[in-house]
C-alpha cells in the first residue's frame, strides 16, 4: 500500500472562538468570592466595656538572666585573683599526699575552674589502656580550696571564717554520705576489686626495670599464656627494647613476675579472699591451672 498522502485529505478544523456555553470552553467565568467587611472595633478607650472584654495582651518575655547571687560574685572575684594561669608544680607530690583533677572534684565538689587557683603536676598516665595525661594536685590544698568555696557560698565573709564554716559543711555531709553508702551501696563485685587493684598499684612508666630480665616475656605473649591484659601488666615494671626489624619498642617483662599476676588475677576473680600472701597466690594457681 502507497505510503503517500492522498491530496485530498483536509487539514483538522481549527476554531477561532469557543462556542457559547460549551462545556469544553476555556472562557469560562470564574467566580469571584465577595470580601466580608470587618466588624467595626469600638475604640477600647472610649468604651470602658469593651476594653475589660477584650483579651489581655501577653508580656513580652525577656531574656535577661538573674543577677548572680553575692556570694557567687565573691567567689568568681576569688577565682581571679587568684588564678595561676597553668603553673604547675616543679615536682611531683608524693602519692599520699597527691589528688587527681576528677577526684578533687568529686571529692570537694570543685570544678575545673575553681582549680585554677592552685599549682598542679602534669604527667602521663601509668595505665596503657588510657593516652591522657594527668594532672596532680597536693591534696591538703585541693581540700582547703574545696572548704573555702563552701564557707564563701554559705555567707562568709572573712576567709579564716570561711574556711572553718566550709569544714563543718563539708564533714556534716561526708558524714551523710558515708551512712548512706554503708546502707544503699552494693558490694564490690570480684571484677571491680580486681580493677581497683590495678588502680592502686600501677607502675609509672620511669620506674621500669634497668636491664633486660633473665626469662623475659613480651606483652603478647602474656596475654597469649597468662590471659593478661595490657591494663593487668601496668602493676608490673618492664624493660623497653628496641626492635629493629619493626623499629618500635617491645615491652619485656620478668617472666615468674608475670606468672604470679596471672595467679593473683585467677584469685581475685575467683572470689578468694585477702589473707595469706603464699595461700592467696596457691589458690590462684589452682584455679588458673582448672581453665
Amino acid at each position: 500500500m502507497s505510503a503517500r498522502r492522498s491530496s485530498r485529505a483536509k487539514p483538522p478544523v481549527k476554531y477561532t472562538s469557543d462556542p457559547e456555553g460549551s462545556d469544553f470552553s476555556n472562557n469560562k467565568a470564574r467566580k469571584t468570592k465577595t470580601p466580608r467587611k470587618k466588624r467595626a472595633q469600638p475604640d477600647e478607650e472610649d468604651d470602658p466595656a469593651a476594653a475589660a472584654a477584650s483579651p489581655p495582651k501577653r508580656a513580652k518575655k525577656t531574656t535577661d538572666k538573674p543577677s548572680p547571687s553575692p556570694q557567687k560574685t565573691t567567689w568568681a572575684a576569688f577565682l581571679t585573683a587568684h588564678d595561676v594561669h597553668g603553673a604547675q608544680l616543679s615536682n611531683e607530690p608524693a602519692r599520699q599526699a597527691s589528688i587527681t583533677q576528677t577526684a578533687s572534684m568529686q571529692k570537694y565538689a570543685l570544678q575545673k575552674k575553681d582549680l585554677a587557683v592552685l599549682r598542679h603536676f602534669a604527667k602521663k598516665n601509668p595505665n596503657p589502656v588510657f593516652r591522657n595525661t594527668l594532672k596532680l594536685y597536693v591534696e591538703d590544698q585541693v581540700r582547703v580550696l574545696g572548704w573555702r568555696k563552701l564557707g564563701v557560698l554559705d555567707g562568709a565573709e572573712d576567709d579564716a571564717d570561711a574556711v572553718a564554716r566550709g569544714e563543718r559543711i563539708w564533714r556534716q555531709d561526708d558524714d551523710k554520705n558515708d551512712l548512706r553508702k554503708n546502707t544503699l551501696s552494693k558490694p564490690r563485685t570480684h571484677k571491680q576489686t580486681w580493677t581497683a587493684y590495678v588502680e592502686k598499684h600501677a607502675v609509672a612508666a620511669q620506674d621500669g626495670l634497668d636491664a633486660e630480665p633473665e626469662e623475659s616475656i613480651n606483652q603478647s605473649d602474656c596475654k597469649a599464656k597468662y590471659s593478661l591484659l595490657p591494663g593487668d601488666l601496668a602493676v608490673l615494671p618492664y624493660f623497653p627494647k628496641q626492635n629493629q626489624k619493626y623499629g618500635n619498642t617491645t615491652k619485656l617483662f620478668s617472666e615468674s613476675e608475670v606468672q604470679a599476676l596471672a595467679y593473683r588475677k585467677a584469685a581475685v576473680l575467683g572470689g578468694v579472699e585477702d589473707g595469706d600472701e603464699v595461700g592467696l597466690l596457691e589458690k590462684g594457681k589452682e584455679l588458673f591451672e582448672e581453665k
